[in-house]
């Protein structure tokens, strides 16, 4: 009989304060995280900026990455990468009947964002997600949008650590694909992803995207909740014929007793915490201090790690 090693898959999450690295590897149908770690970036290494670069000490940046993957018992040549949200936009574009090729699809979207961005089109990075809806045979899709300086010197900074980052999204995206299979296929579900200084906001119809907004994370409590209502608010005036039947939250820096009470009384949908721990299976579910893994805290970096297995 022979075996077939499996190569953990790598993924990095860079959130402006952390750098997360996970390892997992694909059993059958379910996923095993096998190791994780989390360093503190320090405060001056980063500047985070959607048109300008960001690195600003790139021999600390570096060492930072080399000292969260040091104990891998692998060689690590390839990661998926997870980016601040802060500084790739990311958008809903809609086309009605469209069957074009992609390339089409990316010259029309650049057409429409270009009055939008902060620098020249041509110096736009652009990568989409297509959902087709059933129905209406209209074409979503999500749209990442980054100034390519900016993506440029963190793939030349990793690449120079001879690591190729191989897959590259925002944290809300690498995110929402962590916890998706366990939105449900069918009705209306919306799924709420926080982080520390920003949110997430997705609406799916039977699996398929049809709304989606995120937004800078106000310091204000009350504030953030103001905002929560007016993202919902924006689906009911785009998709007043429609009602969320369900709303599922992911949270990356924890969830307390009042922002779970305040979700609660949206009494007309269902609300759900997700479990990580039935999405992903763990070795032993401790950390090297023998503490339990927060699977949450590291979401993004275990999405980015999927992406690369296609």
């Amino acid at each position: 009989m022979k075996f077939k090693f499996q190569k953990p898959l790598t993924g990095i999450e860079i959130d402006g304060t952390f750098v997360k690295m996970v390892q997992v590897i694909k059993e059958k149908k379910n996923w095993r995280l096998i190791y994780w770690k989390s360093i503190p970036l320090p405060s001056d290494v980063l500047e985070l900026s959607y048109k300008e670069e960001n690195i600003m000490d790139p021999i600390l940046f570096r060492d930072t990455i080399q000292e969260v993957l040091k104990p891998t018992k692998t060689r690590v040549s390839r990661i998926g990468l997870s980016l601040p949200n802060e500084i790739i936009k990311v958008t809903i574009h809609r086309f009605n009947g469209l069957k074009e090729s992609e390339a089409k699809i990316e010259q029309l979207i650049r057409w429409k964002e270009k009055s939008s961005l902060p620098f020249p089109i041509e110096k736009a990075k652009v990568s989409t997600s297509t959902f087709t809806h059933k129905d209406t045979g209209e074409r979503s899709y999500l749209t990442a949008i980054a100034f390519s300086d900016v993506i440029t010197d963190y793939e030349m900074h990793f690449k120079r650590l001879k690591i190729n980052p191989e897959s590259i999204h925002p944290s809300g995206i690498n995110q929402i694909n962590f916890y998706i299979s366990r939105l449900g296929s069918s009705g209306i579900t919306a799924f709420l992803g926080l982080f520390e200084k920003y949110f997430t906001f997705f609406v799916f119809e039977d699996s398929q995207l049809i709304f989606f907004r995120g937004k800078r994370r106000s310091f204000s409590f009350v504030h953030f909740l103001q905002e929560i209502d007016m993202t919902i608010e924006l689906f009911k005036r785009d998709y007043p014929n429609k009602e969320i039947e369900r709303l599922s939250f992911g949270s990356q820096v924890g969830l307390s007793q009042d922002l779970e009470q305040e979700l609660k009384e949206y009494t007309y949908m269902d609300f759900t915490v997700l479990d990580e721990n039935e999405i992903i299976m763990t070795d032993s579910g401790l950390d090297e201090h023998g503490k339990k893994i927060d699977i949450a805290y590291y979401a993004s970096a275990i999405g980015a790690a999927q992406s690369l297995a296609g």
